[in-house]
């Protein structure tokens, strides 16, 4: 089952590679660890000091996997904070039910039914977008959700809020 999913995601982030457009487009597939089922600090470093009193946040790489939902679907992330400032996210949703990862290949679970199928290029929009207003914007609460995006878009919420309680520094 581990190798079945190590293939599927390695076929997944060699599709979404190969045929993204932009650097800014990539959605890279985190594998779960099989005992994952809550946040972990992965390598804590430096707590970083900010003058104006906003949240600080721990130097280090935090990753996490979120249970699945009624439907089957869970999500993952990983983030990196240097100088207290968070500079890389990486995240993905997976259809647990189907075993496959929500990429732009998904829709074709839907390829009957045209409204799906819009659905889901919607939700891939959305994922696309939020990485980099998350990282330019350093707040969660600033990165806009896409029109018929929200699916998406409170899922990326979960994974970021819950790998920034990880990361924040306890003062």
């Amino acid at each position: 089952m581990k190798k079945l999913l190590i293939v599927v995601v390695a076929l997944v982030l060699a599709t979404i590679v190969g045929c993204s457009a932009t650097k800014q487009s990539v959605i890279k597939v985190i594998p779960t660890p099989a005992t994952t089922s809550t946040p972990l600090l992965v390598t804590p470093g430096a707590v970083a000091t900010s003058k104006d009193g906003k949240v600080v946040y721990k130097d280090g790489s935090y990753y996490i996997a979120i249970a699945a939902d009624a439907q089957g679907y869970y999500a993952n992330g990983k983030m990196s904070i240097k100088g207290g400032k968070i500079t890389n996210v990486e995240w993905s949703i997976i259809d647990g039910k189907r075993n496959r990862a929500f990429d732009k290949t998904y829709e074709e679970v839907f390829a009957a039914d045209d409204v799906y199928i819009q659905q889901c290029r919607n939700n891939l929009q959305g994922m696309v977008n939020f990485v980099p207003q998350l990282v330019e914007s350093q707040d969660i609460d600033k990165v806009d959700a896409v029109s018929s995006a929200t699916w998406a878009y409170n899922k990326f919420k979960t994974v970021v809020n819950t790998m920034l309680k990880q990361a924040k520094a306890s003062n």
